[in-house]
């Protein structure tokens, strides 16, 4: 075999290994209701805590306020359980750290949430599939099924891969396909999530 079949087959099984890692690698574990447990940041996970005692207001049917949640029987099967508050956490880039403060005298929680930063540098696992239809220039009519897989980014420029087989509908339809390498930049909506 010539030296191109190698590097063509070291090429594909370097893209089929990057893809199975972005589709299977460190994923959380998800309920089937799509609830995943939250785990204790680090930094306070060795630090001692204290018992409390007195009142402390949690939703009187937790079954109903778990139904209303979307969430299933399975994500709290412990009877000595109870669900003391819910919080709706905007989305962030690298996710965010939710604290629970609960007050003493009134027995209500309080929830925050801190969006944590982006790193400079981050391997990325986005995938984007779709499929396009439109005009021409020509006046004529073009489709186009694509695929982008991201691969790193570094601020706020990405690296991907991208692939493309479009045709060009009418009387002298013509096919081609692309595949490219890609730099793009990205920009958030919402300013001081990241």
């Amino acid at each position: 075999m010539t030296r191109r079949v190698y590097i063509l087959a070291a090429i594909f099984l370097a893209l089929l290994a990057w893809f199975l890692w972005s589709w299977y690698g460190g994923r959380p574990e998800i309920t089937t209701a799509g609830y995943t447990s939250a785990k204790v940041p680090a930094a306070i996970a060795p630090l001692p805590k204290k018992v409390i005692t007195g009142k402390v207001e949690v939703y009187k049917d937790k079954k109903k306020a778990m139904k209303k949640l979307g969430m299933k029987d399975e994500d709290s099967t412990d009877e000595n359980e109870d669900l003391g508050t819910a919080a709706e956490i905007p989305a962030t880039p690298a996710g965010a750290t939710a604290v629970v403060f609960l007050n003493h005298s009134t027995g209500k929680f309080r929830t925050v949430v801190k969006a944590k930063p982006i790193p400079l540098f981050s391997l990325e696992k986005g995938t984007e599939i779709g499929i396009r239809y439109g005009l021409t220039t020509s006046g004529g009519q073009s489709a186009a099924l694509f695929i982008r897989q991201d691969f790193a980014r570094l601020g706020k420029a990405y690296l991907s891969a991208y692939g493309e087989a479009s045709t060009r509908l009418g009387p002298d339809p013509r096919t081609e396909a692309k595949a490219m390498i890609e730099i793009s930049g990205r920009f958030n909506r919402f300013p001081g999530i990241e």
